[in-house]
Order: structure tokens, then sequence, then C-alpha cells
């Protein structure tokens, strides 16, 4: 494995263990919105909807920079092995020795996907009851009077 890989390796752990505050901002804000018994608590899901966007700018920006480098890594980790191979591997062989080389990556990227949709998923049940409190319709937001 190429010294820039392990660097990479190394940023991405970096950038995951930075986003822990946010990981536990939207663990706790979902088990709050699970919880929470005034289902027409307005101030409560736009509080809750503030913290949520925040940790969805946050963990969306380490998941570009992640799927970033891993597309990076996995360029370094092909001209690698043909630089250390007499002979180009079959495209098989070649895809299986690159995902070996990422797979960490891949696994950071992963976590991130998982976890933008939790917090999507999270959001979006605050704007449902935003809407149903505010008596509007997202259909009716942009409609014409006639």
């Amino acid at each position: 494995m190429s010294e820039y890989i392990n660097q990479i390796k190394d940023e991405v752990d970096a950038d995951i263990a930075a986003l822990k505050t946010y990981f536990d901002d939207v663990k706790r804000v979902g088990s709050d919105i699970k919880n929470h018994e005034d289902r027409l608590d307005k101030k409560f899901y736009l509080e809750a909807q503030d913290v949520l966007s925040d940790a969805f700018d946050e963990i969306n920006r380490a998941y570009l920079r992640v799927k970033a480098q891993t597309d990076i890594a996995e360029a370094d980790a092909v001209l690698t092995i043909i630089d250390e191979n007499e002979k180009k591997p079959t495209d098989k062989v070649m895809t299986a020795m690159v995902q070996k080389e990422v797979k960490e990556l891949t696994l950071a990227e992963a976590l991130l996907e998982g976890w933008m949709k939790s917090t999507k998923n999270h959001l979006q049940t605050c704007r449902n009851h935003i809407l149903a409190i505010t008596g509007r319709d997202s259909g009716n937001d942009n409609k014409d009077s006639e």
C-alpha cells in the first residue's frame, strides 16, 4: 500500500473523529423527536431542524471530502499495482486489488452516507410536523392565486 493512501486514511479518520459531536446531536435529536409527546410543539421542531441542518451540512462536507479522497486513493492504488507488477492484472483481479487497498475508505464513505440518510429522515420528520402545525401543504407553497 502506498504511503499516500495511508496519509489519506489518516485524514479520513481525523475527519470522522471531528464529526463525533454532530453524530451525537443527530442521535440525541432523533431520540428527542421520537419521544416528544407534543406533536404540535412548533418551537421544538424548529430548534430540532436547526440542529439537524447544521449536522447535515458538516456530515455532507466530510462525505464529499471522503468520496473525493477515496477516488484519489483508488487511482493511486491502480498506478501502484501497475508499477509493482510486470504484467497488468486482469480487470477482475485489478478491481479486487484496488478494493482491498481502499476498503477502509469505502467503509468510511458508507458510514457517512448512513448518517446523512438518518439526518435527512429526522429533518423530514421535523418539516412534516412544522407543515402540519402551520396548516400548510407542501404542494401549495408556490401556487399562484387564481
